[in-house]
């Protein structure tokens, strides 16, 4: 069965069913080769292992597929955010945390915003740096109130419990910025930058 034959049985019907079938019944070189066949340049299947990686918890490999990613030319302008998040991702779970940092300052675009800054405050709280963690956090939630990650961190940070209780979001969450008012939307258009180590 070929990767499109796949994908058009079983994404119609749930998507998250889809990607499990294929992230659990495949090995990497397999999957690497469905996405040549199905018409993907090297860089957006490299983009995609990497994903498959994250989701798999495999770090290691991941921040590699990333890495090769990020050095091909033909990476579409609209994933250059999802790459930066998921490197971020993988060099936090490596613990690369400066190359964690350094990618979530580069992300741009306001439906990052609230991710970027919660998972900028987990890693300065992990680097050790609790007052700029806290500060991140708090502008997470100033920018998404209702950020279940930010909102537990913010709380664990007060409470003073180990780091490693933290929440680091994997992935964007941005069906949950559809359901933002429009001054909630306005914050998150704001810079996310502003917080610095």
């Amino acid at each position: 069965m070929s990767y499109r034959q796949i994908g058009s049985s079983l994404s119609r019907k749930n998507p998250f069913a889809f990607n499990k079938y294929i992230y659990n019944k495949y090995k990497d070189k397999d999957i690497l080769k469905l996405y040549d066949n199905a018409g993907y340049n090297k860089a957006m299947s490299f983009f995609a292992m990497a994903k498959v990686c994250v989701w798999r918890e495999a770090w290691t490999e991941a921040l590699k597929y990333a890495q090769s990613a990020r050095a091909g030319k033909n990476v579409f302008p609209q994933e250059e955010n999802d790459l930066l998040f998921i490197t971020a991702t993988c060099n936090y779970y490596n613990d690369l945390l400066n190359d964690c940092l350094k990618d979530l300052e580069n992300i741009k675009g306001s439906q990052y915003s609230a991710e970027v800054h919660n998972n900028m405050g987990v890693c300065l709280a992990k680097m050790g740096k609790s007052d700029p963690a806290q500060a991140s956090i708090q502008k997470a939630l100033e920018i998404f109130p209702d950020f279940y990650d930010a909102n537990n961190n913010i709380s664990a940070l007060k409470m003073d419990v180990p780091v490693n209780c933290l929440k680091y979001t994997r992935f964007p969450i941005r069906r949950s910025y559809i359901r933002m008012s429009s001054e909630d939307y306005k914050k998150a258009a704001s810079p996310a930058g502003d917080i610095k180590s």
